[in-house]
């Protein structure tokens, strides 16, 4: 990653998960993501100098038994904290496809070793588009029946890889921006 502000179409955004697991039972093995107590969150970066940070309202995901872990991120729940910003990413990023999904393949029995932290290769899928990004995770065990996965550091997504770049130059136009990022 380049150490200097990358130009408003080299990035779209940092993510960042912070996920809350119920298990459906102790011996089902089967977890069910807490909506109210999980956030993905991202920022944008206005004129190389503006960082805000935003989020998408409704998320929902599962873990299955032999660890597969799903992730769907309602697009069009994204908050800005400014509606017209809101309406205006709905319209201009995220009116093509609703949802975003990120699957992860954890380990079988993966929730025996909860205090772990590993580098995980996850599929993203936005936009029509399926690609490969990296997360270090960390997993930890808060008691019998719940469990908490986040990243450790914001994961990068390039928005030219998921035919981001042209509605994010609306924006800016729109905004009367040099640059977001």
């Amino acid at each position: 990653m380049p150490a200097t502000i990358a130009p408003f179409y080299r990035y779209m955004r940092r993510a960042s998960l912070v996920l809350l697991f119920f298990g459906s039972t102790a011996q089902s093995a089967v977890w069910h993501l807490d909506p109210e107590g999980s956030n993905v969150s991202f920022t944008s970066l206005k004129n190389q100098t503006l960082v805000e940070p935003h989020r998408f309202q409704r998320v929902t995901g599962a873990i299955d038994r032999q660890g597969k872990a799903t992730l769907s991120i309602d697009l069009h729940s994204v908050e800005t904290l400014i509606p017209i910003r809101n309406e205006r990413m709905v319209k201009f990023l995220f009116d093509e496809q609703r949802y975003a999904v990120v699957t992860v393949e954890l380990e079988e029995g993966f929730e025996q070793n909860m205090a772990s932290e590993r580098l995980v290769d996850a599929e993203l899928s936005m936009n029509g588009i399926r690609r490969q990004v990296r997360a270090q995770m960390s997993l930890r065990r808060l008691d019998e029946d719940t469990i908490l996965v986040f990243t450790q550091y914001p994961i990068i997504i390039q928005a030219n890889s998921f035919a981001f770049s042209e509605g994010i130059e609306v924006l800016r136009g729109l905004a009367g921006l040099t640059s977001i990022s």
